[in-house]
């Protein structure tokens, strides 16, 4: 019976894990680094910045200079009915809508439309045009680029939000593979020491020192946990196939050795994260799915601007004047060129009833209003998020030290009912029920520890700071 209490040492070994090669080694930290440095999302989650570019080059190329021209000439019967060519300028800016020209025109023929005539030498022509009413404070154009540039300050914080998404996801598949890993550890040594005792009892069975009866029992206890070794190592082969699309190497490619890592080791050591509750206003201003509505709403508001323009009157002014050379060679200006010399035109219009514009605008503050309150939805459900998990945080720190003082009660226990035993007081039946209520505490640790890890990436997720490394 002496080496029948040497076996029996072996109970204290469980739950202390051989330690990692760190060639196959994959922490949770290095997981999720590589998983933000490598997988094919992030780069889909750059590109969010670099269209907010693009568009914000969009914009600008609103207020490009453009150039203009065109010709036509008719010629019938060897006679020149028409001859028109006209080319110039626009440049667009964004003082009030303000758009400066320049240009040159030349008329000439038999049937030219008076209206097109021009001396031989043509007319050279430089003025502006500036909306007087609608599109004075505001135009499409401007709009646009105040958008855009709206756009881009945003896209970092969707990245942001993108991100995190992502990463909570990732974050569940390792801590379900890493407590499949700890748990087929756990049910191995298990097994090896149920087998060294059933080896032990059977030898001393045939030795005519213990009931035969007693290797039936230890044999069933031994094919009990071979059974729920196989589930938690397909359980594991599960996990492990779904950890698989979140690693990838540098170059694009998948990662070939993620299939032989080792998780990381749940630990009754991991520190707790420690939130104070007292700054949730001040986490919710920072938060990036709240300050992506504060995005929303200042694009909404230039929106709404330029849909208010759109109450106002068009009235669009132009005037250019004209002549060739606009300072005489060898000569002084003309004191009445700028009178004597010249076009101009006013344009006017307004919708009587004004029900496009007005339900334009209406429209546009009925999103305000909705934004708003998603806004105000979205942050109570981020601060009840964050209280939920802070708590849980708090009740599994207590939950864990009662698990891991009853680790300690059963191990105890076991190792007295193996001394009943070596006196021929106690059977295989007792120690058989208290391993394995030795193993189902483990487990249990296990599994808290786990929801302990789980716990922490999710109030890092309601933070919106989980992709902040």
């Amino acid at each position: 019976m002496n080496r029948l209490s040497l076996v029996f040492l072996l109970v204290h070994s469980f739950l202390i894990l051989p330690g990692q090669d760190d060639s196959s080694y994959l922490g949770y930290d290095q997981f999720m680094t590589r998983v933000l440095e490598y997988h094919p999302a992030v780069n889909r989650a750059n590109l969010m910045i670099e269209r907010a570019e693009q568009e914000m080059r969009i914009a600008k190329g609103a207020f490009d200079p453009k150039l203009t021209g065109s010709h036509s000439q008719k010629v019938f019967a060897e006679q020149n009915y028409y001859r028109y060519t006209d080319g110039g300028i626009t440049i667009p800016t964004r003082l009030g809508g303000l758009r400066l020209k320049a240009g040159y025109e030349s008329a000439s023929g038999e049937y030219q439309n008076p209206e097109f005539s021009t001396p031989t030498g043509g007319l050279w022509r430089a003025g502006a045009e500036l909306p007087l009413g609608q599109g004075l404070f505001i135009d499409p154009e401007r709009a646009g680029l105040r958008q855009a540039v709206i756009n881009l300050e945003a896209a970092p914080i969707d990245k942001q939000v993108m991100l995190n998404h992502l990463l909570m996801d990732a974050a569940d598949d390792y801590w379900n593979w890493a407590e499949a890993q700890a748990k087929v550890r756990i049910l191995e040594q298990a097994i090896a020491f149920t087998r060294l005792r059933y080896e032990f009892i059977k030898r001393t069975a045939l030795a005519g020192d213990m009931p035969t009866i007693d290797t039936l029992k230890a044999g069933i206890q031994l094919q009990n946990r071979q059974l729920e070794l196989q589930r938690a190592i397909l359980n594991l082969q599960q996990q492990r196939a779904m950890l698989q699309p979140w690693l990838w190497q540098e170059d694009g490619r998948p990662w070939s050795e993620s299939m032989a890592l080792e998780a990381e080791v749940l630990s009754a050591e991991r520190t707790f994260l420690n939130i104070d509750l007292s700054m949730i206003d001040s986490l919710m201003y920072r938060h990036p799915e709240v300050a992506m509505y504060r995005y929303d709403l200042a694009w909404l508001d230039v929106e709404q601007r330029m849909k208010s323009e759109k109450l106002k009157p068009v009235v669009n002014l132009e005037y250019a004047a004209l002549n060739q050379p606009v300072i005489p060679v060898g000569g002084e200006v003309d004191p009445r060129f700028f009178m004597d010399n010249y076009k101009w035109g006013l344009q006017v219009s307004f919708p009587l009833f004004l029900r496009e514009a007005r339900g334009d605008l209406g429209m546009t503050r009925i999103k305000i209003q909705e934004t708003q309150n998603k806004q105000q939805e979205t942050q109570q459900k981020i601060i009840a998020r964050i209280r939920y998990y802070a708590d849980q945080l708090s009740g599994l720190e207590r939950q864990i030290d009662l698990a891991l003082d009853n680790v300690t009660y059963y191990r105890r226990l076991l190792s007295a009912e193996e001394q009943q035993f070596r006196l021929g007081e106690s059977s295989v039946f007792e120690l058989n029920q208290w391993e394995t209520q030795l193993i189902d505490a483990q487990l249990t640790v296990l599994s808290l520890q786990t929801r302990q890890a789980r716990t922490e990436s999710a109030i890092l997720w309601s933070l919106g700071r989980l992709a902040i490394r």
